[in-house]
């Protein structure tokens, strides 16, 4: 004899035992709805924005004391090359003065990085930032007033050995009338941008930028690419791996800029961007619903 489930009467209509039991087993989910799935949901979009933004590393702004926030001061035996907290034209910036012809690298600030940071740069892509602003006028450009990446890591990936590093920076200088100069340490002496007004600096932003399988290093400026061929200064005798800024060794007079922002920092890779990308695409319909179906509910 075959037996039929009993019946429930529930707001009027007729439910067997076999649905009711298929509604009580789907309470679970709406509880994942309103709970992990917005949990899991703001978890990863702080993971995506982390990820998407890479990691600075090292960074300086404003005008206080660098030796304060972590920096070391590279001093030489010049008590004329100084450091001092200014406002410069508006913006908090850190002014490296240099009225000799001295010859050495008084006005240094250094950060000594990690060999496992040294190899993620180069695996995932780096980003050298700084803003600057020449004070002086008719300054040559040169690396007495730079913003350096010291490396072991050449363009192609090679690891050099021994106390042999390679320089990745940006050397800036002035023009007659004071307008901002900027080169690139190794690349010769040519200026690759010039200002269009003296009150020019600290509104740009200067960057090195490398990823993995580029020939070379691209420099922009402003976000708008200047050049793509980049491939830094081969140098001895350094046994350190390092970010540095300041005023580097050599004799030259006239070198008083005010740094505003520097910043070191990996770039993710294609990869994370895209993997980011398709959680997205799954987790977007899935509140969408949520919320939709919530609103009829």
């Amino acid at each position: 004899m075959l037996m039929t489930p009993p019946k429930i009467v529930r707001n009027g209509l007729v439910e067997s035992k076999a649905t009711n039991g298929i509604r009580a087993a789907g309470k679970g989910l709406p509880i994942f709805r309103k709970i992990f799935l917005p949990v899991i949901a703001s978890l990863f979009l702080f993971s995506a924005v982390d990820a998407l933004q890479g990691g600075v590393l090292f960074e300086y702004s404003g005008n206080a004391d660098p030796t304060l926030k972590g920096w070391t001061l590279v001093k030489g035996t010049s008590t004329r090359v100084t450091g001092a907290g200014v406002i410069s034209s508006g913006v908090p910036a850190w002014r490296i003065s240099d009225s000799t012809l001295a010859e050495d690298p008084s006005g240094t600030h250094n950060l000594t990085y990690r060999a496992t940071q040294e190899t993620d740069a180069f695996m995932e892509g780096w980003s050298l930032k700084a803003s600057v602003r020449f004070v002086d006028t008719s300054a040559s450009i040169s690396p007495q007033s730079t913003v350096n990446y010291i490396t072991r890591y050449a363009v192609d990936g090679s690891l050099l050995s021994g106390n042999n590093r390679y320089a990745y920076g940006l050397i800036f200088g002035a023009t007659n009338d004071g307008y901002l100069r900027v080169g690139l340490w190794g690349a010769g002496t040519g200026t690759l941008w010039t200002a269009t007004s003296a009150a020019d600096g600290h509104n740009i932003e200067f960057e090195l930028r490398y990823m993995p399988g580029w020939a070379g290093v691209h420099f922009y400026v402003n976000g708008e690419l200047i050049a793509d061929d980049y491939t830094g200064l081969l140098t001895t005798g350094s046994p350190d791996n390092y970010i540095s800024w300041g005023k580097g060794g050599g004799a030259a007079a006239n070198q008083t800029v005010d740094y505003s922002h520097i910043s070191f920092s990996t770039i993710p890779e294609s990869g994370t961007t895209a993997l980011i990308a398709l959680g997205l695409l799954v987790l977007i319909p899935l509140i969408y619903r949520r919320r939709h179906g919530a609103a009829r509910g």
